[in-house]
Formats: structure tokens, C-alpha cells, sequence
């Protein structure tokens, strides 16, 4: 992902959020990510080079997701987690399986680099397909609260990586 790619890949994100019970995040968040972790950062394109789909995510520590519409400004020196923030695909390229790319070429990126486990808040009933990957549920215990800001029915999950 480039900084060239971001009003592509925020109409993405305002079409696929639409209906979501919180706001879609600013450009600034996800510069910052891009900065953090480039190659953790992907767009899909189709063969004219227009984006169809992008992958936001980074090293990050676990039971502690991000608040949305922050940015981090630093990775933790500890990081063993991959944060998956945001997958989203255009509708006209729905059915595709760009979803499925992005996903394993960020896996591999975050295996690469040394990460152990992946996490991810499932938002808008998605933990059903984030459990066909191997994500489970976590409870976060007090915690539990930061994961209102993603609307009702928002779930912590964590995969470890075999």
C-alpha cells in the first residue's frame, strides 16, 4: 500500500463500512500503519493497476487491540502478535478471492518477521469467517470494554500460528 493508493482504498473502506455502527477511519490511521509496517500494508489491483481491495495490519502486542481512529506512533519492542486492522474488497471485485490473497500474503509477511500468533476484532458478524481461518474468541476480561467503540457484537479473536 502507498499513500497513492489511500483515496482508492478509502472509498473501499466507505463502502464496505457502510452500514457500520462506528465511523470509517481516517487516511491519518492508516498512514500511520503504512509507515509502522510497510509490507504488512497490501492493496489488491486488478491488471489495470486499480485498487480492489486492501489489507491493513502490524506487529502489536496480544489482549490489546488498538482503539480505533488512533494512531499508534510506535510498534511495542515486544511485538510476537500480527494485528490484522482492516481487510476490505470492493464490491464489484467481490467473489474474487482477494480477501483470501491479501490474507495469505500478509500471513506470510507476519510469519517472515517473526510474529507467533495473529489477532483481529471480527466486527459486523465476521467471526464466523475469521473462524474458518482458525481465529477463536478471546474474552479480553476488563479489557472487554475497549470493544464497544467497534459496535454491538464485536469479538476479540486470536490464531496461533502452527
Amino acid at each position: 500500500m502507498a499513500a497513492a493508493d489511500l483515496p482508492c482504498v478509502m472509498a473501499i473502506q466507505a463502502e464496505a463500512y457502510a452500514a457500520a455502527d462506528f465511523a470509517p477511519e481516517q487516511p491519518a490511521v492508516f498512514r500511520d500503519r503504512m509507515a509502522l509496517a510497510p509490507g504488512l500494508c497490501l492493496v489488491a489491483c486488478d491488471a489495470a493497476g486499480a485498487v480492489l481491495g486492501y489489507l491493513l495490519s502490524h506487529p502489536w502486542v496480544d489482549a490489546a487491540p488498538p482503539a480505533l481512529h488512533s494512531a499508534l506512533g510506535a510498534l511495542p519492542p515486544a511485538a510476537v502478535c500480527w494485528y490484522l486492522h482492516d481487510c476490505a474488497v470492493a464490491s464489484r471485485a467481490h467473489g474474487q478471492g482477494m480477501a483470501a490473497v491479501l490474507y495469505a500474503q500478509a500471513l506470510a509477511q507476519a510469519r517472515a518477521q517473526g510474529l507467533v500468533r495473529g489477532a483481529l476484532v471480527a466486527v459486523d458478524g465476521a467471526a464466523s469467517y475469521w473462524q474458518r481461518l482458525g481465529y477463536q474468541v478471546r474474552d479480553l476480561g476488563a479489557g472487554q470494554s475497549k470493544l464497544a467503540a467497534y459496535g454491538p457484537g464485536a469479538a476479540y479473536m486470536v490464531r496461533a500460528f502452527g
